[in-house]
């Protein structure tokens, strides 16, 4: 995943070519959300602006390698960089599609595609010759064939880099070939809804169904949030906006009252903050001072924030603008990848999850070989879990260490007999 990050920065440093939108005819059409990020923005992040700075300088060199390396010139022959997440199983698809279904759940694959003018006649002798010079016995240019047409791709271990279509790269994993083979992953015509994302700015998000869970997890005091189908955020010259969308009008003409309510609710709250805050600064001990003194700025930018809010309702959705400063133009790209990543949190929980239930199943097994050790030297059999006679008796160094805090060791059923050791977080061995 380090790697694909570090690849995803690369391809930000697009530099001053013409912008063409050319997913508005490759758009991912089973893609749970997508990341597109503008040249503009791209330039700013990575400071391509022609000012002498390190960041500057170090961006150039890289651009220079990839361009020797991969033959593929990034300021001039990427026109459209960005991410998205499909489901990768049956399971993720149907949460995909069920209305209550959230990004909290593993089955989802990153796609990094590239879009722009890319001639294999000069790349595929370039990667040819990277290969060549490379340890790795796996790598190798082939084809892969997709319906009944082939593309050219370089295999790398389990990453694939496919020259799909006439202007795209795709840079994805094996699995997510294998579903564009088995046509559970297909690129098409671009919703309008889309057409007018790309229309309204260059950078921007879009994250489609699942995201009630992500919605309900922010706990917002906002009533309806369960019946939207559609978020996305973007960047025009002056604002940031994020977008809502929902099934029909009077679902946005209701949701549009609960906002302005809760936009009401909370000015009401931060301004009771910056008041206590405000009164506590000249009674409150030196400890305690920056603490308030840092209360009152949040406070006071929340307020800010608020009074600054244009909120309309436009059709089915509901659009909430913000003014920007210079600093604040990479908040799409980093809400938005962050947003992303909320589908690929889970997959990390899953494994780590599974880990630890492992390395608590191994606790239990040592605990049962333990008591058996010791009912095979003693008339009087350990009929219950005794872990501190365990210990004293050698039969364990020390009692075993649960691998999160809410692991707890006790005994099912006479030990001396069937009875079992499983664990309150946990539960027993699963029986095969």
């Amino acid at each position: 995943m380090r790697k694909l990050l570090a690849l995803i920065c690369l391809c930000l440093l697009v530099a001053a070519s013409a912008y063409s939108k050319p997913l508005s005819d490759y758009y991912p059409q089973e893609s749970v959300g997508l990341v597109v990020l503008g040249i503009d923005d791209a330039k700013y992040l990575f400071d391509l602006s022609g000012a002498k700075t390190e960041t500057g300088a170090v961006t150039k060199e890289v651009v220079a390698a990839l361009k020797d390396k991969f033959a593929i010139d990034l300021e001039k022959d990427v026109e459209q960089i960005g991410l998205f997440f499909v489901p990768t199983n049956d399971e993720a698809a149907a949460q995909f599609a069920m209305p209550n279904s959230g990004m909290g759940k593993p089955g989802y694959e990153p796609v990094v595609f590239l879009c722009g003018e890319f001639d294999s006649n000069t790349i595929v002798p370039a990667l040819k010759k990277l290969i060549a010079s490379s340890a790795n016995e796996d790598s190798k240019v082939d084809s892969i064939s997709i319906g009944d047409k082939k593309f050219l791709t370089l295999f790398a271990k389990d990453n694939r880099l496919i020259f799909f279509k006439k202007n795209m790269l795709l840079l994805c994993k094996d699995t997510v070939v294998s579903l564009m083979q088995k046509n559970k992953l297909t690129f098409a015509k671009a919703p309008s809804a889309f057409e007018g994302l790309q229309e309204r700015a260059n950078s921007f998000f879009e994250l489609k169904k699942p995201i009630t869970n992500y919605l309900t997890s922010l706990n917002l005091p906002i009533k309806g949030l369960e019946s939207v189908n559609s978020l996305c955020g973007y960047l025009t010259k002056d604002f940031l906006y994020a977008e809502a969308g929902f099934k029909n009008e009077e679902t946005a003409k209701s949701m549009l009252n609960n906002i302005d309510q809760f936009k009401k609710n909370f000015y009401e709250e931060q301004t009771k903050a910056y008041e206590s805050a405000k009164s506590s600064i000249y009674t409150a001990p030196f400890e305690q001072l920056f603490d308030d003194i840092n209360k009152m700025y949040n406070s006071a930018k929340n307020k800010d924030m608020v009074d600054h809010l244009k909120i309309s309702q436009q059709g089915s959705s509901i659009i909430v603008a913000q003014p920007y400063e210079k600093d604040d133009k990479m908040l799409l790209a980093i809400g938005g990848i962050g947003i992303m990543a909320a589908a690929a949190i889970p997959n990390f929980k899953a494994a780590r999850n599974s880990a630890r239930e492992k390395a608590c199943f191994s606790n239990q097994r040592v605990l049962t070989g333990a008591v058996e050790m010791y009912n095979m030297d003693h008339d009087t059999m350990m009929t219950t879990l005794d872990i501190d006679t365990l210990v004293k008796g050698r039969y364990l160094k020390s009692a075993p260490k649960g691998p999160e805090p809410e692991c707890e060791y006790f005994s099912i059923g006479d030990l001396s007999k069937d009875g079992v050791i499983a664990c309150k977080r946990h539960g027993g061995i699963p029986m095969n």
